[in-house]
């Protein structure tokens, strides 16, 4: 007992004397308390606003107009008698305007409409507990829907669906809160192990030293552990209180604080600490595991260091081999784009010749329509013409009558005694006769203009369709021939792309084998030994073959394709069969067939120098041979190659390539 009491008074000093780890350790509690509570308490507040909104699911039944209040009383009780029924009553006016005045914010509109007359009786009837699967509720819908009296019955399925699939997704949330709180969980008990290991060693030495048994020790840092874990229990509850108050202000509602759970959270912060200290203890096997691991770790390192240069020119190669495929990688993007290009151009031609068939065919119908017009017309000319022979026959029988119909002379009105009265009907049929005359010489005149003006409108209607239909096939076969091009084209520039994509391909493969060869025939044999060194002869070397320069060293424009490429060495033009002499003493590291070089000689000068000759017809030396500086390898010739005899030059330092005219004598 006195030594429990000993560790207590020694672990609370402890506490107070060390406050750096106090401070630290309490605040990693803290963290770990704080997102404990705070993962408890959304899981526990979301679970009760849920549970809380189940609790007001309703179905709302619409009874019929005609129904009386007995009948109503009747339904609602059988509805009441159902299982999955809690309760079932009539809404009253007072409540629907109360209801729906708080949406509609009181509208003075809204008081005045009698809702007895607007709606007809209204059942809410809600659910018990467990009766909240959708499908349970389109059972309960459709069985009250049967009962006699009831007009319709609604529920809010589209909403219903939305919370189950809200509840799924608040599931998968809690699940990911459990792993994050673990995680903090984790974090929290490592970061305190470490503090706690890393400033307790001389204390705990100097407690050994004095003479205090290992469960002392024990004992007195699980009492610091336990007041650190307990203060940062206190603080992350201050956090934690703090939260709720914003939410709640925020919300305007209280929210869910089961006491259990905060007792949960402030316990787990001296529990975390105490842990932690205890995990301490493990800390030889700890840094057991750690050392094995570096040890495993450290050994690649330590042999890889041994090919840092190697790696390191390596590296600069690939470099330089990016370099020199950039341009033929612009070249196929290029292309790459004229294909785009060409095939927006089909799709815009295609969609002109489709909207011209389009038009073609409302140009067609509009000529069949211009027929039916034409034979209309026609018909009405025809009977035109019957009336216009009518009008004509008319106005005979009326010229006749008028004739007949003559005014009588001053005699036969005083010997006949003709009525006055009859006299002036006389003249008033004279006058009609007349008037009817030239009423008919109008019609006639009007019928006839009708009928030329018929007649020029549906022959120009006929030549404008004619017309358009026969400019729509010229436009058609145009875009068909655009289009033929265009297809032309984009074939040659498809066929150019996989041409340079072969080319590219290729050349890729080449450098990677050339340069492979080179460092493999340098590993196999060792630097070879000249009596000049070949870093002195630097604008003293012999050319190698004698002919013009055709292609120099570095960037260089394709005539072709009128892009750029690097150039690694020189091209140099010399008849076929030419002699090559070798530049200076080297020994020779390869001699045979190489893709895309032809017959290659590759020469090592020593101090990581070489040089290669390519395109050779004949080949006098073999690998291994040491050859002084002009002695004649091979002659010039058009292996793999398609540009004609020439020899292709290069010299490297290094693995890397270098200007050969820099090397080599200036000629005068």
């Amino acid at each position: 007992m006195r030594e429990f009491s000993f560790a207590v008074r020694e672990g609370i000093r402890n506490f107070r004397r060390d406050k750096t780890l106090g401070f630290a350790v309490a605040g990693s509690v803290a963290i770990a308390v704080f997102a404990l509570g705070a993962v408890a308490l959304s899981a526990a507040n979301v679970n009760f606003f849920l549970k809380e909104w189940e609790d007001k699911v309703e179905l709302v039944a619409f009874l019929r107009r005609d129904v009386p209040a007995e009948v109503s009383q009747s339904i609602i009780e059988r509805i009441r008698a159902l299982p999955e029924v809690k309760e079932a009553g009539l809404v009253s006016e007072q409540e629907l305007r109360r209801h729906l005045s708080e949406q509609a914010e009181n509208s003075k509109n809204l008081e005045r409409i009698s809702l007895d007359e607007l709606l007809p009786p209204t059942v809410v009837i809600r659910l018990a507990r467990g009766s909240r699967d959708i499908s349970q509720i389109q059972q309960l819908a459709e069985q009250v829907g049967r009962l006699e009296g009831v007009d319709e019955v609604k529920f809010e399925k589209t909403l219903l669906e939305r919370y189950f699939q809200f509840r799924r997704e608040m599931t998968i949330a809690a699940i990911g809160m459990n792993v994050f709180w673990l995680f903090i969980f984790s974090v929290v008990i490592i970061n305190i192990a470490r503090l706690a290991s890393a400033a307790r060693a001389d204390e705990i030495r100097t407690l050994r030293m004095l003479g205090a048994s290992g469960s002392l020790v024990r004992k007195i840092f699980s009492i610091e552990s336990f007041v650190q874990g307990l203060t940062g229990a206190m603080f992350g509850i201050i956090l934690l209180v703090l939260l709720l108050f914003l939410i709640s202000n925020e919300m305007n509602r209280p929210l869910q604080v089961p006491v259990f759970l905060i007792i949960a959270a402030f316990s787990a912060g001296p529990f975390l600490a105490v842990l932690a200290n205890w995990l301490i203890s493990r800390k030889a096997l700890s840094a057991f595991s750690i050392a094995l691991l570096l040890l495993v770790v450290c050994q690649s390192p330590l042999r890889a260091n041994e090919l840092d240069s190697e790696v390191a020119r390596y590296q600069k190669e690939l470099e330089r081999l990016s370099l020199e495929l950039q341009q033929n990688q612009s070249v196929v993007t290029e292309i790459t784009e004229q294909e785009r290009t060409l095939i927006g151009g089909l799709e815009k031609i295609e969609k002109e010749i489709d909207l011209l068939e389009k038009e073609h065919s409302v140009a067609v119908g509009k000529k069949t329509a211009n027929k039916a017009a034409i034979h209309v017309g026609q018909k009405q000319l025809s009977e035109y013409e019957r009336k216009l022979v009518e009008s004509r026959r008319e106005l005979e029988r009326w010229l006749r009558e008028l004739c007949v119909q003559k005014m009588p002379s001053v005699a036969e009105v005083i010997f006949f005694d003709i009525p006055h009265s009859e006299l002036i009907v006389r003249n008033k049929i004279i006058d009609l006769l007349a008037q009817k005359e030239a009423e008919a010489h109008e019609r006639t005149e009007e019928i006839r203009r009708q009928y030329v003006q018929q007649e020029d409108d549906l022959r120009k209607r006929s030549e404008l369709d004619t017309l358009y239909i026969e400019t729509n096939k010229l436009r058609v076969q145009q875009l068909l021939e655009k289009k033929r091009h265009r297809e032309d084209l984009l074939n040659q520039v498809r066929q150019q792309k996989t041409i340079y994509l072969a080319a590219i391909n290729d050349l890729e493969a080449s450098s990677r084998n050339l340069e492979q060869l080179i460092r493999s025939s340098k590993a196999a044999r060792g630097p070879a030994a000249a009596p000049v060194p070949f870093q002195q002869m630097k604008g003293l070397l012999p050319w190698p073959v004698t002919g013009e320069v055709a292609a120099p060293f570095g960037r260089i424009q394709n005539p072709d394709s009128h892009t750029y490429t690097r150039h690694m060495g020189i091209d140099i033009s010399s008849p076929l069969g030419a002699e090559i002499s070798v530049i200076h003493d080297g020994a020779v590291v390869y001699s045979d067939w190489f893709r895309g070089y032809g017959k290659l000689i590759i020469l090592d000068h020593g101090d990581g120098y070489s040089s290669v000759y390519a395109h050779c017809s004949e080949i006098f030396v073999k690998k291994g041979e040491f050859i002084g500086a002009g002695t004649v390898v091979g002659l010039v010739g058009e292996t793999g190659s398609l540009k004609g005899p020439y020899l292709y030059f290069e010299i490297r330092e290094n693995g890397q390539p270098v200007d050969p005219l820099v090397w080599l004598q200036r000629r005068t």
